[in-house]
């Protein structure tokens, strides 16, 4: 019905049931296994200026996302559907695999974020908790993923992402007229680095 979906998957997910909600999900299940393990997340090249990972809004945030500790997945391997944004994906030991790890979708008025691994609370605890209790300044990026997330799925797809207009309506003859223009991204934040320039005829 148009309503957001954010899916974090677990240890205990029947994956052949899943696939009856396959019309809500932005991918296909190659092969299940119910074996565990621990992955690194690696942000995708792609997808690095992508509202949903962004911290400060500059190339130190792909260095926080990839320095996170692990989190667990199954054994599960499965193929995004065209429409899909692999955000990240994982790496496991010394392997870098290319398997999607966060995927995000918008279809129409749908939004969607998928995460396929679980015990994201191992972003807090291992990550951020721990580095604090070393007396190290450091952002919580769990809690910063989950309020991106909630921020970019609570967004209405038919909001204008441009917004020019003048400062008045009606002009005299000789009066300055003044443009005032605005870009937001997909979560409906400014883009303050944004150059903007108007032709008027």
């Amino acid at each position: 019905r148009g309503k957001p979906l954010f899916f974090i998957a677990s240890k205990d997910i029947d994956y052949k049931k899943l696939s009856k909600l396959g019309e809500h999900l932005p991918f296909t299940i190659l092969s299940e296994g119910r074996n565990e393990m621990e992955v690194l997340p690696s942000v995708n090249p792609k997808e690095v200026g992508n509202s949903i990972l962004r911290v400060n809004g500059d190339n130190s945030d792909v260095e926080k996302w990839n320095s996170l500790p692990p989190i667990t997945k199954t054994e599960t391997f499965i193929k995004p559907n065209p429409e899909a944004n692999v955000l990240m994906n994982y790496s496991f030991g010394n392997n870098s695999m290319n398997e999607p790890l966060i995927i995000s979708r918008t279809l129409g008025n749908k939004r969607g974020i998928f995460v396929l691994g679980y015990g994201l609370h191992k972003w807090k605890l291992r990550g951020y908790a721990q580095e604090l209790a070393k007396g190290k300044d450091v952002v919580d990026l769990y809690a910063q993923f989950m309020d991106n997330s909630v921020r970019w799925l609570s967004i209405d797809n038919n909001f204008d992402a441009f917004v020019l207009r003048t400062n008045k309506r009606t002009y005299t003859e000789g009066e300055e007229v003044e443009f005032i223009a605005q870009l937001y991204d997909d979560s409906y934040l400014p883009v303050d680095e944004a150059k903007i320039a108007v032709i008027v005829k």
